[in-house]
C-alpha cells in the first residue's frame, strides 16, 4: 500500500484514496495510543472503527475503493455439507497415494511450518503479555501448542480456514486480555459475525486494519531489546531470523534460516559442544527442506 515492489521497493501512490485512508489509520492509532489517558488501551478498536466510519462516509460521497457493507445473502451456507469433512478425506487419498518419499516430505513440510509459526507466535504474544517467568520461558507453552494443534486439525477437517494462534492477538493483549476467557469472548463474537458478516465486511478492507497491524509491529519490536547485540553470534542469528521473516513473509522460514546460521557460526567458532543435538538435526532437515522446495534435486 505505502510501498510496493517494482524491481525494487518504491513508495506507493499517495494520491490514492485507499492509501490515504490507511495513512489516516496509522496516524490515528499512534496518536490515540500515545495519549496519557485510559483511552489509550482502546487505541486498536478506536482506530479500526473510526477509520471504517470515515471510509464509509467517503464511499457515500463517491470516493472509490472505500470500505463498504456486503449483501445479506446467506446462500453460501447451503454449501457447508459439501465442504465439511470432504476435503480431508480427499486430501488423505491424494497424500497417501504418492510415493513414500513425497508423502514424508509433505508431512515434514506441514509439520515444520505449523510448529515454528505457532511457537514463534506464542512466544511473541506471551512476552507481550508479560507471561514469561524469571528464566524467560512461557509457562504451559506445551498446553498452548496442544490447543493450537487441535484447532488446526478440527478446522482443516471442517473445511474452514485454519484455527491457530495469530500474531494479531497482540492487539487483544495490549487491551488487557491475559487469560483464555478472552478467547471465549472472541469465539462468541465470531459466532455472532456469521449472521452479521455483511456488516463486518467493512473491517476486511486493508486500510481499516492497517494502523492496528503497524502498531502490532511496533509492540513486537520492543522485544528486540532482550537480544544481546554485543554477542555477534546472537546478533547475526537474530538479524537473519528477522530479515528472513520479513522477506519471506513466513515466521517458519525466518526461524529455519536462524537455525542454520546459528549452527554454522557455532561450528566455525569451535563451540560445537554448546549446540544441542536437536539443533543440529533440525538444521540438517531445514537445509534439506529448502533444497527440495527449490527443486534443486
Amino acid at each position: 500500500m505505502f510501498f510496493f515492489w517494482n524491481g525494487q521497493l518504491e513508495l506507493g501512490d499517495l494520491t490514492s484514496p485507499s492509501v490515504l485512508l490507511g495513512l489516516f489509520s496509522v496516524v490515528l492509532i499512534f496518536i490515540v495510543h500515545s495519549v496519557k489517558h485510559g483511552i489509550s488501551k482502546f487505541s486498536f478498536i478506536i482506530s479500526i472503527v473510526v477509520t471504517a466510519l470515515v471510509g464509509l462516509l467517503l464511499g457515500e460521497l463517491g470516493v472509490q475503493n472505500m470500505p463498504s457493507f456486503g449483501e445479506f445473502n446467506y446462500d453460501a451456507f447451503a454449501d457447508i455439507p459439501n465442504v465439511a469433512f470432504v476435503g480431508v478425506f480427499e486430501g488423505f487419498k491424494t497424500v497417501f497415494t504418492q510415493p513414500i518419499f513425497t508423502t514424508l516430505f509433505l508431512v515434514f513440510a506441514l509439520l515444520f511450518v505449523d510448529i515454528f509459526d505457532t511457537a514463534g507466535t506464542l512466544v511473541a504474544v506471551g512476552k507481550s503479555a508479560g507471561l514469561e517467568d524469571s528464566e524467560g520461558n512461557i509457562p504451559n507453552l506445551d498446553k498452548a501448542l496442544l490447543a493450537d494443534s487441535i484447532g488446526t486439525l478440527v478446522s482443516s477437517t471442517l473445511g474452514t480456514p485454519e484455527i491457530t494462534s495469530y500474531v494479531e492477538s497482540t492487539t487483544g493483549v495490549e487491551a488487557g486480555a491475559k487469560t483464555g476467557f478472552s478467547s471465549v469472548v472472541v469465539a462468541l463474537l465470531f459466532l455472532l459475525s456469521l449472521a452479521l458478516f455483511p456488516i463486518f465486511n467493512i473491517f476486511t478492507h486493508s486500510s481499516v486494519t492497517l494502523g492496528a497491524l503497524v502498531l502490532v509491529g511496533v509492540l513486537m519490536s520492543q522485544q528486540l531489546k532482550e537480544i544481546d547485540w554485543s554477542n555477534m553470534t546472537s546478533a547475526i542469528t537474530a538479524f537473519v531470523v528477522i530479515a528472513g521473516m520479513i522477506f519471506t513473509s513466513s515466521i517458519a522460514d525466518g526461524i529455519a534460516f536462524g537455525f542454520i546460521i546459528y549452527t554454522l557460526i557455532k561450528l566455525v567458532r569451535g563451540e560445537y559442544k554448546d549446540v544441542h543435538p536437536i539443533i543440529y538435526g533440525s538444521s540438517v532437515l531445514f537445509v534439506v527442506y529448502f533444497i527440495l522446495t527449490a527443486n534443486l534435486i
